[in-house]
């Protein structure tokens, strides 16, 4: 509900979350009819191939931890444009 009410512009998540997953809140935003709010998510497992096609299949950035700093704050400023 507060999610409704504010409308981000960026959402910045890793995928291990109370109540609700990362994909889940991904496909939730991706069904909004307010456009262009952007996602990047952040995941730690182990076998997160799946996870990240699932992801970019719905048009959001996606990094595996560790990740290289400087991918994360370019993926950043794209969120600009």
């Amino acid at each position: 509900d507060k999610f409704l009410e504010n409308f981000p512009d960026a959402v910045i998540m890793d995928f291990e979350m109370p109540g609700m997953n990362g994909l889940e809140l991904a496909k939730f935003i991706s069904s909004n009819p307010r456009e262009g709010i952007r996602v990047i998510m952040i995941s730690g497992l182990v076998n997160s191939e799946d996870l990240q096609a699932k992801v970019e299949g719905l048009g959001f950035k996606f990094f595996k931890k560790p990740f290289r700093v400087e991918e994360f704050f370019w993926a950043l400023s794209d969120l600009k444009k």
